[in-house]
């Protein structure tokens, strides 16, 4: 079996900008990635056809064997475009092998470890303003049947004018939403890197009686020493990662002790093949892992 065709596809929705590519080879098979990047997708388009050169006429059997001839390929190595083009290829490798081996890409992780994986309502209460719409968006995620939403209870321009009025703000809608959600639902905090480190500490320790089960990104994410000294002050866990794209880059946060939960995204973190490693390296310090 060859590889014979590599081919891209990308959608235009609202926000997210999705790029899709599909591997096809000489007996039919293929296998589908995605490449989505908010912003520089054409640039991940053509990094995609370019790592790729290095796979037609390759037997796509062996994927980390294809990971690393990809990494190598440029002498510059690493960047969001290239990574996100790296995982696409990455995971439609692994698709294109459980597809001729005839089982899910799990099974050659390793199999199931859960039957069931705990899911959360991500960017829930969007919009909300008042504690009452909180206490009935609350209610509905749990009527939904979620145990746990995340949402962003912080505005940027709002902290720029008046940041403790907005923390004060913040710590009213929470208040509703644990109420409406109950005293078992877990809350977690979309920040998205809009606090620094002091203000991280002044929201964390306002929202800390309504129980948060986590800070995400609460300041910006390149410096990890300065995210490990905000952990040692933070009364409530640091999730992040999202950004980061390797395990090289993990490997300050995750010695250091930046955050509790780690969040690497499968496309940009050079996908299926490198995520495998970011999570057993966290798992080394006993750091879950929330894929973003």
């Amino acid at each position: 079996m060859k590889i014979t065709r590599i081919e891209t596809f990308t959608y235009w929705i609202n926000w997210c900008n999705w790029l899709f590519v599909k591997i096809s080879t000489d007996e039919g098979l293929y296998g589908w990635g995605e490449g989505s990047l908010h912003g520089a997708i054409r640039s991940v388009e053509s990094a995609i056809h370019e790592l790729g050169d290095t796979l037609i006429g390759q037997d796509p059997a062996g994927v980390e064997r294809h990971w690393q001839a990809m990494y190598h390929a440029w002498r510059w190595r690493g960047g969001p475009t290239l990574f996100t083009a790296l995982g696409a290829l990455d995971i439609a490798l692994w698709d294109l092998e459980g597809k001729r081996l005839g089982v899910p890409v799990y099974r050659l992780l390793g199999g199931p470890f859960r039957p069931r994986l705990r899911a959360y309502a991500s960017h829930w209460l969007a919009g909300v303003e008042t504690p009452d719409q909180a206490f009935a968006g609350a209610q509905e995620a749990m009527r939904r049947g979620f145990t746990a939403f995340k949402w962003g209870p912080f505005n940027r321009q709002r902290l720029r004018e008046n940041e403790a009025r907005e923390i004060a703000s913040a710590v009213d809608l929470m208040a509703a939403a644990r109420e409406g959600a109950g005293p078992d639902a877990e809350i977690f905090i979309e920040c998205g890197e809009l606090l620094s480190p002091r203000s991280a500490v002044l929201a964390a320790n306002a929202l800390l009686p309504y129980r948060p089960g986590w800070f995400e990104e609460p300041i910006p994410f390149e410096n990890a020493k300065a995210m490990v000294a905000l952990q040692r002050e933070m009364p409530v866990p640091i999730a992040t990662g999202e950004r980061l794209l390797s395990r090289w880059e993990f490997r300050e946060l995750v010695e250091g002790g930046g955050c509790k939960i780690i969040q690497p995204d499968v496309m940009h973190g050079a996908g299926i093949t490198e995520m495998r490693k970011i999570a057993n390296m966290a798992d080394t310090y006993h750091i879950p892992v929330a894929p973003h």
